[in-house]
């Protein structure tokens, strides 16, 4: 193996950014189709051969050798949104590349009865994470899965359309469940990283290529935009604050513009928060949720660079620079290092 990650490096980068300190060159991530940014989540072709999965990736670390931005080789086992409902008794299936998790409770009431109390998913689990630490050994870091959020979590349990049939029919149920559900989601992050913490260099919460402090909660809620910003209220937030509780820092991935109602959410704590934007472009809403002392994800061009930086900055921000091959891709990158 002759890559070598510069794993020091990044870590003061991250705590720079994490510490919204203004950062030279700006903090960046650089895309490119031959050599992409992955944490191998969503690569489910290799859900049952670890060795394969390592292999395949370490070829992807060696080419971004070239690309010297603030990205660190980074690997989660590759289960997907199937990981936590899969721990709780859901079915989970391969559909092409693509674990999917079959909704398992047929009566809204039986959410009571789910809990993390091991099975054959969740030691599948355990024997990967197990796995992929054995071959890291330096070449690569091992991180946290990405936690659903709570309409996340009860999309995947319930179905995603039947459980917005239920804030009709049984509303009460619905708030108790999504409660439920933010425990569920905090109990699986727990165990993960007591699976994680010997490991040397961990240091924290290793996350989508990025280094971030050990009290930081990674989580989605990309169905939570199928909620109206009353039901956001009513149903979701109380347990989304509840998951959140514990952490001192929060990164969380949200389509920006349909749920712009989320992202004020997320600052009532005063805690650091990185927004990471599922959009093709930065809306109005994060550029004022940057303003809110949030770290925002801004996706762009190369030669759209220069007036994203000028449009928002170089503190607290993480520019996703989409280059079309490897080789502009070296050439950004030997720009600005």
């Amino acid at each position: 193996m002759l890559f070598k990650p510069n794993i020091e490096r990044t870590v003061e980068r991250c705590r720079a950014l994490w510490a919204f300190r203004e950062l030279d060159p700006p903090f960046l991530m650089i895309e490119s189709p031959e050599a992409p940014i992955t944490s191998g989540a969503h690569d489910c072709a290799f859900w049952e051969d670890p060795d394969g999965f390592v292999a395949h990736h370490e070829q992807v670390f060696e080419r971004r050798l070239g690309i010297r931005d603030d990205t660190v080789p980074v690997l989660r086992p590759p289960f997907s949104h199937a990981t936590v409902p899969g721990a709780l008794g859901a079915k989970v299936e391969l559909h092409g590349e693509q674990l999917w998790s079959v909704p398992t409770l047929k009566d809204l009431r039986d959410y009571r009865g789910l809990s993390l109390q091991g099975g054959a998913w969740t030691d599948r689990v355990r024997q990967y994470y197990r796995r992929l630490l054995e071959l890291a050994s330096g070449r690569f870091l091992v991180g946290v899965c990405e936690v659903p959020g709570p309409a996340d979590l009860m999309g995947a349990l319930r179905g995603y359309q039947q459980i917005l049939t239920d804030l009709a029919d049984a509303p009460e149920v619905v708030v108790d469940f999504a409660l439920h559900a933010a425990r569920l989601a905090q109990g699986f992050d727990q165990m993960v990283r007591g699976w994680l913490e010997r490991q040397d260099g961990f240091g924290g919460c290793w996350a989508a290529s990025t280094w971030a402090p050990a009290d930081t909660l990674q989580f989605c809620e990309h169905s939570s935009v199928n909620y109206s910003p009353a039901q956001y209220r009513q149903f979701l937030e109380p347990a989304n604050r509840a998951l959140m509780e514990p952490y001192g820092r929060v990164i969380s991935y949200v389509y920006c513009e349909a749920g712009r109602h989320l992202l004020a959410r997320y600052f009532e704590q005063q805690r650091p928060v990185w927004v990471r934007c599922c959009d093709a472009s930065a809306p109005e809403s994060v550029v004022r949720a940057h303003r809110g002392r949030a770290i925002v994800t801004v996706r762009t061009s190369p030669s759209g660079l220069s007036d994203a930086v000028a449009r928002f900055g170089a503190c607290g921000v993480c520019y996703l620079v989409e280059c079309a091959s490897l080789r502009e891709s070296e050439q950004l990158s030997q720009r600005f290092w």
